[in-house]
């Protein structure tokens, strides 16, 4: 299928246990892992409990938020049919409660904490990725995410300033498709790219 995430669900992706079966001698740790575990961000603050912002990897609404003895704080989101299939992704381990069933969330847009809750040895963040509520290997998937560092950001607007590019569209899709439906703007793209005014309404977004 075409399935492609369009943000990575934590930053910096560091991966360490795979999808599969595993052994991790931990009491109440399944063996048979559904998902991928992604370790917290060394560089920057945290502490043994909070790990910093987890993101939603592709649009879609929430469709369960709760908290087990198992999986601590869950938020699992509902993306809807791609390529015939129904696509859902989890996250599990949260801070804290994340965002209400029934938020609709866009790429890249914070929906809970990396944190350290339920069966859970250290701060990481359990990441799965359901079709049609069979878990599948996320890794490949998140593989070919290119994480927006500044650098990259900086490159995109040069690129979008002189209606030039080919990256514009998916990393500007979310914010622009939001503007359009409040009536920010009649969502015209000349060329196929964003406009200056476009740049500035998903920047300022973005910085709220």
């Amino acid at each position: 299928m075409s399935l492609k995430f369009y943000h990575l669900p934590y930053l910096p992706l560091r991966i360490t246990s795979h999808f599969g079966n595993r052994h991790t001698g931990i009491v109440g740790a399944t063996s048979n892992h559904k998902g991928i575990d992604i370790g917290a961000d060394k560089s920057k603050y945290k502490t043994q409990t909070y790990g910093g912002p987890v993101y939603a990897v592709l649009p879609g609404i929430v469709v369960k938020s709760y908290y087990s003895d198992a999986r601590g704080h869950v938020v699992i989101i509902d993306h809807g049919i791609i390529d015939g299939s129904d696509v859902k992704t989890l996250y599990q381990h949260l801070y804290g409660k994340g965002l209400a069933v029934g938020t609709k969330v866009e790429a890249g847009q914070e929906i809970g904490i990396m944190g350290n809750t339920g069966t859970s040895a250290q701060l990481h963040l359990h990441f799965e990725l359901l079709i049609n509520d069979i878990p599948v290997d996320p890794e490949k998937y998140l593989l070919e995410v290119k994480p927006v560092d500044e650098d990259r950001v900086r490159a995109i607007i040069k690129e979008i300033l002189r209606g030039a590019g080919t990256e514009v569209s998916a990393w500007a899709e979310g914010s622009w498709k939001k503007a359009t439906e409040e009536g920010i703007t009649d969502g015209a793209r000349p060329g196929g790219y964003c406009t200056r005014e476009q740049v500035v309404t998903m920047i300022e977004r973005a910085v709220k």
